[in-house]
């Protein structure tokens, strides 16, 4: 009962993450050339102080002698608690406000959706002190609010966030992303402290394999063999894919993906549009036979997503995608069907030995997460405010934000944070560890994140070992950096990749299940290009070049 305890707040936690727009994975020691564009900018004059860290002495606390209060807009609903009346009752919040004298007003959306309330936030012109969101709700890039007089450009202010800013400057693709096309510091960004490797992938049934006595599969053909043993053993799902028909884990071997960036890619610092490219064709091609064989479920496009673990966990499932945390909560749940035993699977590839070069199921290729920490107009203490999201980026502001109080969730053995017995095994009865660390773990300001945390030693080892298989063949090569659209193409960009989107996922789970034949794949792709898909990828590559330039 407590291994499902723990997984089920994994899974909430994972979920909270990755439809926050998490994105986590290895940095490709080679950087690509980019290519020029005539939309390309020139170089950006980046100010040389913000290429040079900054030395850091020991951080002073308190922050100020009279305490100061801040209002801030945060996205997203707060963690949930069971036994807090609100956020500020929280024990970790409470240490750090006396630590640092600094009290922060969380500024909550409600009603519409994040993106939505933000938007009339800055409608209004009305700022908060700051605002903590996802980087992509500004629509047409950070320069653009700069430009307007909605956010500060940071610039000028490094001397206040020395530790942040020596963090960001970690590796190139850091210190890029960090800054503006203009060279500007539009905000602090949640860093993490490692890379994250693959935490969604293919599964299958070990108990089954050896009752088969197969060797995990590991080409297409072998992962074909494996779908006709499920299917003839009774299957009706030998193969669950997404619903839209478009599976990263099978697609990669292809040298296609849709998950990460809508289908964009790069290959040698040219951008592609992956349904336009060859391999995609020959995805659906494959999936359209197996299809026809009774290999995929033949209602897929009633799936609703890889968290479904009640579906996964009937038995009637063969291969599907998950996350690494939800594989013990579907063998917990498959506990009355004998022996039932899950085991991660490398994706498929054509031969022995290929490799797949782009990142999967949104997995990422960088050190940031998913949030941003921007300062307004409206803020008369800026540096006050600065020093204090900064005491995030140190070791102990760190530890408040990952994991709580120490003594109370977490202890240091040999240097390192621990998790107690509370987090661990629930020792106060709170039902999820979710619940445990929405009460007693920081929250608000985005951190040096330490996503090993969620690596609890009280998971399977299937769970703890998933990203082994998962990212056996990876080499990242393909993968587009998250880049901006310029302040004036974006109106543009977005319409013609709403329409495209809405016509290919209407499209390929017909393709694949024969509802369109195959032969009209041509015209599939001459209607992309009639919705002006080719422009589109025009500006992603302007987008790219500005980004290679930073």
């Amino acid at each position: 009962m407590k291994r499902k305890q723990l997984s089920l707040f994994a899974v909430l936690l994972l979920l909270f993450v990755l439809f926050a727009g998490c994105r986590q994975e290895t940095v490709s020691e080679s950087t690509p050339t980019p290519v020029q564009d005539s939309k390309a900018t020139t170089t950006p004059q980046v100010d040389p102080k913000l290429e040079e860290e900054v030395e850091v002495q020991e951080f002073k606390l308190p922050i100020v002698e009279e305490m100061v209060s801040f209002d801030v807009w945060i996205s997203g609903s707060p963690p949930a608690t069971t036994r807090l009346k609100n956020e500020d009752e929280n024990i970790s919040i409470q240490a750090v406000e006396k630590l640092t004298n600094v009290h922060i007003n969380r500024i909550r959306p409600s009603g519409a959706s994040d993106q939505e309330a933000f938007n009339l936030s800055i409608t209004s012109g009305d700022y908060p002190d700051s605002y903590i969101t996802n980087p992509n709700y500004y629509i047409g890039g950070f320069d653009k609010y700069i430009e307007d007089n909605i956010i500060i450009d940071l610039s000028g202010y490094v001397e206040y966030f020395p530790n942040y800013q020596n963090i960001r400057l970690t590796n190139d693709d850091t210190r890029r992303r960090t800054i503006t096309d203009t060279g500007k510091i539009p905000g602090l960004f949640e860093i993490k402290k490692t890379v994250q490797p693959s935490f969604v992938g293919l599964v299958t049934r070990e108990d089954l394999l050896n009752e088969f006595g197969l060797d995990k599969p590991r080409t297409y053909q072998e992962y074909h063999d494996l779908l006709v043993r499920f299917r003839d053993y009774g299957m009706t799902r030998p193969l669950l894919i997404a619903r839209h028909g478009m599976e990263d884990g099978m697609m990669a071997g292809y040298g296609v993906a849709w998950s990460n960036y809508n289908g964009f890619i790069q290959v040698n610092g040219k951008v592609k549009f992956c349904p336009l490219e060859p391999g995609f064709k020959d995805y659906l091609t494959m999936m359209n036979q197996w299809y026809s064989e009774g290999l995929i479920d033949q209602n897929f496009v009633a799936y609703p997503g890889p968290f479904d673990y009640s579906i996964t966990s009937s038995g009637d499932t063969g291969i599907w995608s998950t996350l690494y945390t939800i594989i013990g909560v579907t063998e917990a749940n498959a506990s009355d069907i004998e022996g039932f035993k899950l085991t991660t699977l490398t994706p498929p590839v054509k031969n022995l030995g290929d490799k797949r070069y782009m990142t999967i199921y949104n997995q990422s290729n960088t050190l940031l997460s998913d949030g941003i920490e921007t300062i307004t107009v409206a803020c008369d203490n800026v540096e006050i405010l600065l020093r204090y999201y900064d005491f995030f980026f140190t070791e102990e502001g760190s530890l408040y934000l990952n994991y709580g109080v120490e003594g109370v969730t977490y202890n240091m053995v040999d240097g390192k944070p621990v998790w107690t017995d509370l987090v661990l095994y629930d020792t106060e009865g709170y039902g999820s560890i979710y619940a445990i660390w929405g009460d007693y773990v920081y929250h608000g300001p985005k951190r040096w994140y330490d996503w090993e945390r969620e690596l609890l030693p009280t998971l399977p080892e299937v769970t703890l070992n998933a990203a082994k298989d998962w990212d056996a063949n990876f080499v990242d090569e393909y993968t587009l950096p998250d880049v901006s659209v310029s302040t004036e193409d974006s109106a543009r960009y977005t319409s013609i990749l709403n329409d495209a989107n809405t016509f290919i996922n209407e499209s390929v789970a017909k393709f694949i299940t024969g509802v369109t034949p195959l032969s009209e794949f041509d015209n599939f792709i001459e209607t992309l290009k009639n919705m002006r898909i080719e422009e589109a990828i025009e500006i992603k590559q302007a987008a790219y070049d500005r980004y290679m330039a930073r």
